[in-house]
């Protein structure tokens, strides 16, 4: 929060008895002009004020002032940086930093482009994931779950992804059957990969 200061002879002169200058008072002000000093002008209610600038106000500004001291010879007025625009929602398939480097998508369709996933013809739920992981490459995942039955399929590229997929795929089945109380199935396949016609 910055502080700007007004001289207060102008603004008796001016705006009293119109406006109360009492702490806590809130008013709205244009930044009519701002030099690279601390001078500048602002437009409080109609009027020109000089007054004491932070640097970071800028001419066409406007700004939300609050009383905040009345002096003998000055009101010292605090400006509250307006709140930023919030920023849009990310994709929904944009990648999500982990820890370590990793990434983390959400495929669509709970797959590659052109699957259906696993399980919606079941009555059951699907979601997809692809986790980049450093090292290793690509891994995808899919999730599918009805009321009968957890499914996990993982694919990986051939090589120590997919060699570490098939060993540790007893440990996911028995986390996912514990974790969602039924019966849970694990498959490890090596990933498709994509033809290059123009290599």
């Amino acid at each position: 929060m910055s502080v700007l200061a007004l001289d207060l002879a102008i603004v008796r002169d001016v705006l009293l008895p119109g406006l109360s200058l009492t702490p806590g008072r809130a008013m709205m002000a244009r930044v009519v002009d701002a030099d690279d000093g601390d001078g500048g002008r602002l437009a409080i209610a109609g009027y020109l004020l000089e007054a004491e600038l932070p640097r970071e106000m800028a001419a066409g500004e406007s700004v939300r002032l609050i009383v905040r001291e009345v002096t003998a010879d000055r009101v010292l007025l605090a400006h509250e940086p307006a709140a930023a625009a919030p920023q849009p929602p990310p994709p929904a398939n944009a990648p999500i930093p982990l820890p370590g480097g990793a990434l983390l998508r959400v495929l669509e369709d709970g797959g590659e482009e052109g699957d259906s996933g696993d399980g919606a013809d079941r009555g059951g739920h699907t979601l997809g994931l692809r986790l980049d992981l450093p090292g290793l490459g690509p891994l995808e995942l899919r999730l599918g779950v009805d009321p009968a039955s957890v499914r996990a399929a993982i694919a990986a590229d051939p090589g120590p992804a997919l060699a570490q997929a098939q060993d540790r795929a007893g440990e996911l089945r028995e986390a996912l059957a514990r974790v969602c109380e039924r019966p849970a199935s694990v498959t490890v396949s090596a990933r498709r990969q994509s033809l290059d016609l123009y290599a």
